[in-house]
């Protein structure tokens, strides 16, 4: 399964994302909730864990780390038994666990994709995908996971040696895709006219209205395949 491009660049032997945030801490809440539930939650691998963090959001950082420390979840395994599949009530009843974390976004997504949503009347979480699998695969999903043959994959791509900061201006889509023409030449626009207008209001009158009302008139047209950039 590959994930597409995770674009971003190093400093000090870090990985830093400019897109692919949420791929990337998808993968690594498949990773952490894996070796929760076969086992393998200890020192060594929470020290890899440990390795993924955010920077601007605190809380986010803190919840994080909270999760790498297996002594916060020496007891799920009778909790589990005893109260059935919650870890999200588990994870939210600990004294570690503070109540305004349920305000951070990222900590609310993340919530989320361990317990699932309801859809349909289905749970869609990582607690339902694998609650068959406990006692029959979950091993070898982890060693699966952990192996140099691992079957989800991304690419890196360091912007590092491509344009300096200050002067980056991309403008990628959803899920690392590779951009369409057009949506190039939206990009080609706005920095043409952030090098060349005199009016601001213009600019960002123009650049809203690419991604918002202008594009609406194209969706009335759009393909079977509800694309819009060929046409």
């Amino acid at each position: 399964m590959e994930l597409d491009f995770v674009y971003g660049s190093f400093e000090n032997e870090k990985f830093s994302p400019l897109d692919g945030q949420q791929r990337l801490t998808t993968l690594w809440l498949l990773h952490w909730y894996i070796a929760l539930i076969s086992g393998n939650l200890n020192k060594d691998v929470c020290d890899v864990l440990k390795k993924f963090t955010y920077e601007t959001r605190i809380s986010s950082r803190e919840f994080c780390m909270n999760l790498c420390k297996p002594e916060n979840f020496e007891n799920y395994g009778e909790y589990k038994k005893a109260d059935g599949r919650r870890i999200v009530d588990f994870i939210i009843n600990r004294t570690w666990f503070y109540s305004e974390w349920k305000q951070d976004p990222t900590i609310q997504s993340m919530l989320r994709m361990l317990g699932g949503t309801k859809i349909d009347g289905k749970i869609d979480g990582f607690e339902e995908v694998f609650c068959e699998s406990i006692d029959k695969k979950i091993e070898e999903y982890w060693e699966s996971l952990t192996s140099d043959t691992a079957p989800i994959v991304f690419y890196r791509l360091s912007l590092n040696n491509l344009v300096s900061s200050d002067d980056l201006y991309i403008k990628m889509n959803a899920r690392g895709k590779q951009l369409t023409p057009f949506e190039n030449f939206k990009a080609d626009l706005i920095g043409f006219l952030e090098k060349n207008g005199d009016d601001s209001d213009l600019k960002e009158k123009i650049s809203g209205n690419l991604d918002t009302s202008w594009t609406d008139i194209f969706w009335k047209n759009k393909s079977e395949d509800c694309r819009i950039d060929d046409i």
